[in-house]
């Protein structure tokens, strides 16, 4: 909902239409675990990835900022629902947690590597969930599917879809 807002905001400022981001917009279902922990992290680390920043620190439009500084007004972050889906079990204790995955991730050069469970997958989880996943979207998710990863799950698309043509 952000990225269309954002997009139609900004065709609107500057008298344009036609698409605003680079690559089709692409929604992963992400299984309120572990497996949401890796996938904020992942997006907090975006310009890290790209070179911009070494530390999310350094960007101050990411959600590092929103989880480490939260702000009164103007939030973009909902604390209390990200609080119910993560580990944590106080706010103050998330922000450690959210503090040392960002470092470990960093340390071990994580950080720099593109992973394409984030990109290309419909849904993450454990294999219970990505089967849920699956049966939910019945007909649609014909031609999709459940790849077992390391230590999750993915129901993926076929890389044909990313391709331009």
């Amino acid at each position: 909902m952000i990225a269309g807002r954002t997009a139609q905001a900004y065709n609107k400022r500057k008298g344009r239409q036609g698409a605003y981001w680079e690559d089709r917009y692409h929604a992963t279902a992400v299984q309120s675990d572990e497996h949401f922990v890796r996938c904020l992290v992942y997006i907090d680390l975006n310009m890290v990835r790209a070179g911009v920043v070494r530390h999310p620190v350094k960007w101050s439009h990411c959600g590092y900022h929103e989880i480490q500084q939260p702000r009164d007004r103007y939030r973009i972050i909902d604390h209390d629902s990200l609080l119910s889906l993560s580990p944590a079990s106080s706010y103050t204790q998330l922000q450690s947690l959210h503090r040392d995955w960002i470092e470990d991730e960093l340390k071990n050069d994580r950080a720099l590597v593109r992973d394409e469970r984030w990109t290309q997958g419909i849904a993450i989880g454990q294999h219970d969930y990505i089967l849920q996943i699956q049966n939910e979207l019945n007909y649609r998710a014909k031609g999709r599917n459940c790849v077992e990863l390391e230590d999750s799950w993915q129901l993926k698309e076929p890389l044909a879809l990313y391709v331009a043509k």
